[in-house]
């Protein structure tokens, strides 16, 4: 575990999002203890490609909660701004609770959310280890658990737009869901039980909700 005293290379400011005002301050408390400035973001957030423009030039990396649109916080959910600015080449960690239900929501962007926590999980060591992992995943580094492999996905049911499936390669015995929309429209037309197709998935995960999802083949 990198100690605290460790300086993640440019990180000095980390903005906060998150719609409760006393889990927003939460937090804050968390990064500071991690040794950074925390930088609140306060209501009301619109665009979300505005706002992620907005965050590199006030911080270095994010930390956020997932449901952001309750009390008109903002118009976009956690999950699509950490993916955005992970994607901008920006640190951002992802701690919220969940449900199977909400993991359905999150898995569209799983494949640029490499940390996952709950707010419980939300240590000092914590989020600079998930800040340095960020960091290792900019540089094409990636842990064993987040390395994506080709591999077949086996569909199992389909129902109320909602794809049941199960990758062997992972797991022969849990299903996973997956939202329909997630998969490409040439197989989403299409896809049925029994249906075997091929994708890119990191096999390493070790918990379901960390699965992520691209590069569809058709059968």
């Amino acid at each position: 575990m990198m100690g605290l005293g460790v300086r993640l290379r440019g990180i000095t400011r980390v903005a906060v999002l998150d719609d409760d005002e006393s889990a927003r301050k939460a937090l804050e408390f968390g990064i500071v203890d991690a040794g950074f400035e925390a930088v609140s973001e306060s209501a009301p957030l619109r665009d979300v490609t505005a706002f992620v423009q907005h965050v590199r030039t006030v911080a270095h990396a994010a930390v956020c909660d997932h449901h952001l649109r309750k009390k008109n916080y903002a118009t976009f959910d956690g999950a699509e701004v950490v993916a955005l600015l992970y994607q901008a080449q920006v640190p951002a960690l992802l701690c919220t609770g969940w449900e199977d239900a909400r993991i359905v929501e999150i898995r569209r962007h799983r494949r640029f959310i490499p940390i996952l926590l709950k707010p419980v999980d939300l240590s000092p060591e914590a989020i600079r280890a998930g800040l340095a992992e960020c960091l290792a995943e900019f540089g094409l580094n990636f842990s064993q658990s987040r390395k994506p492999w080709r591999t077949l996905v086996r569909i199992e049911e389909v129902e109320d737009r909602v794809v049941f499936l199960v990758v062997p390669g992972w797991n022969p015995k849990e299903v996973i869901r997956l939202a329909l929309g997630d998969l490409p429209a040439e197989i989403a037309h299409s896809v049925k039980p029994g249906m075997r197709l091929h994708a890119q998935v990191n096999l390493g995960a070790t918990r379901h909700e960390d699965l992520y999802f691209y590069d569809w083949e058709p059968p």
